[in-house]
């Protein structure tokens, strides 16, 4: 007989973990928008679960002293160590420079080389580069842009220092989803003379030509819908996921994998429930089934990061930026805007966007004419 161990259906639970004696479940959840770890004694299911620390993906030590679990921040992952009741406590046990998933906890020491790799054994395939970047400048030392081929909106640039990455990210996608996700980009460059939508800064990256934007639409999109958007609370930050269903070819499992957090709807925001639109939707009540792929890790092993959604995002939608990517290689958005423009062409863009335009002229007093009376004319039969 099956037991409902946790008891809220509110609540996305994931990564379950027994016990080596089988007395306590460890597992991962998401409350109030923060991923927590989570234990509970197994004959108490109605006890409250115990907190053991923030992240996902728990796994017992061979004692059941401690539990270890994993941390993501930006591109890297920490590896952490915790004592069940403890909350708080928890040590870095191991910081790598990258993603990583699924700890174990074994009996047998491993050598420190092979634990700092995060388990990964040096090699020369493993450490060739996704992409190379190929630097291409023009007669007068800038940039310039670079066209995409082969998408379906014409006319669409990045800066000659990303198109590459993207290019190869580009690919990648099509390996793992089974078609050319990215090749239906909705948008990347834009000219100085193009105003942001309401909620989008001023300082934007497409203006840098190193953003691209896939269609916000496809959230809409058929039922499932082919994206899937998981919301991500880090630190003050709201942030999100983006998960491509793969090609229907490949839904036996053949590409991609079931999606193990529960997304955001939302459809929910125009509902008719007040809660609902005040908070920019809510969770799904399912997860959706079928094979998909993490777009946003694919697009930060290659470079490309994700915007945090602006503060507005639960009422503007234009604020909410899941569909944002850009690459910034280490530079602030000057720098990188003077890749593409002189400093004379940067002031007269940046003066133009702080412009304020000048007031309408104040109604100015004038003196009251003077106006002349003349009798009104009598008609002839009435004149004595």
């Amino acid at each position: 007989v099956a037991v409902n161990l946790t008891n809220t259906p509110d609540i996305n639970e994931n990564y379950p973990a027994w016990s080596n004696d089988g007395t306590r479940l460890a597992y991962s959840a998401y409350v109030n928008g923060v991923e927590g770890v989570y234990y509970k004694p197994v004959q108490q299911p109605q006890a409250e679960s115990i907190t053991v620390g923030r992240g996902r993906m728990p796994a017992w030590a061979p004692n059941d002293s401690s539990l270890v679990y994993t941390l993501d921040f930006r591109r890297q992952t920490q590896i952490l160590a915790g004592v069940p009741g403890s909350f708080g406590a928890a040590t870095d046990a191991i910081t790598l420079p990258f993603r990583a998933t699924d700890p174990d906890w074994t009996e047998t020491d491993l050598p420190g080389p092979f634990v700092a790799s995060g388990g990964v054994p040096a090699s020369p395939e493993i450490s060739q580069p996704l992409y190379t970047e190929i630097e291409r400048r023009q007669a007068d030392g800038l940039s310039g842009l670079a066209p995409l081929h082969g998408i379906s909106h014409p006319q669409m640039y990045l800066s000659s220092r990303v198109n590459d990455s993207f290019e190869a990210l580009r690919l990648q996608v099509l390996e793992k989803a089974g078609f050319d996700f990215l090749g239906g980009l909705d948008d990347a460059f834009w000219p100085m003379d193009r105003l942001p939508e309401p909620g989008e800064p001023r300082q934007n990256w497409h203006y840098a030509g190193r953003a691209i934007a896939i269609d916000r639409d496809l959230i809409y999109s058929g039922d499932p819908a082919p994206l899937q958007i998981v919301r991500e609370d880090i630190e003050v930050n709201t942030l999100w996921r983006v998960y491509v269903r793969v090609t229907d070819e490949a839904q036996s499992g053949l590409l991609g994998e079931p999606l193990r957090q529960m997304p955001w709807d939302f459809k929910a925001r125009t509902s008719g429930d007040v809660e609902d639109y005040e908070r920019g939707g809510r969770q799904m009540t399912t997860i959706p089934t079928g094979y998909y792929i993490d777009l946003t890790q694919l697009a930060e092993d290659f470079g490309w990061e994700r915007p945090p959604a602006a503060p507005t995002w639960q009422y503007n939608f234009g604020a909410i930026l899941y569909w944002e990517f850009y690459k910034t290689d280490g530079l602030s958005w000057n720098e990188a805007m003077l890749e593409l423009y002189t400093s004379d062409q940067m002031q007269a863009f940046l003066s133009e966007a702080t412009r304020v335009p000048p007031p309408p002229p104040l109604p100015t007093e004038s003196p009251t004419p003077d106006i002349e009376r003349t009798a009104t004319p009598v008609p002839p039969d009435l004149q004595q």
